[in-house]
């Protein structure tokens, strides 16, 4: 975000990038490759605040594929691409392949996002002004 408020290329050049490169490599380090030749990233407490419940306790096992992270992983492997790129610094090739294939788990008929793997479709409706809001 510094760089896109400033555009201090001097400073994205010798700060950001080891920031971005380093980030990239934990997720290339963090994915697992799956038969279907999807990354996974397994075993995290996803940002759900009701997970770690008497009902669930995913906070204590961990999920896999939590959306929000897989989210993050692909945005910071595309990024650190174009930025390592931008200055000529030697990129993993890796990391695009990576960013495209991160798992995302998504429902078709519902249009939406499911929290991680084998995570319920919670579906809750609000009326406001006669609309139907849907939060997911």
């Amino acid at each position: 975000m510094y760089y896109y408020a400033t555009k201090d290329k001097i400073w994205l050049e010798n700060i950001g990038w080891p920031l971005l490169r380093d980030i990239a490599r934990f997720w290339s380090s963090r994915v697992t490759k799956t038969n279907d030749q999807i990354y996974s990233i397994e075993k995290v407490m996803p940002v759900d605040e009701w997970c770690d419940n008497d009902e669930t306790k995913c906070g204590d096992i961990g999920v896999d594929n939590a959306i929000q992270t897989n989210a993050v992983a692909v945005v910071s492997l595309q990024l650190a691409k174009q930025v390592g790129d931008m200055f000529g610094f030697k990129v993993d090739p890796e990391w695009e392949i990576i960013a495209q294939k991160i798992k995302i788990n998504f429902n078709y008929t519902t249009q939406t996002h499911i929290q991680w793997d084998s995570g319920k479709l919670n579906l809750f409706i609000y009326s406001k002004t006669n609309k139907q809001i849907f939060n997911f």
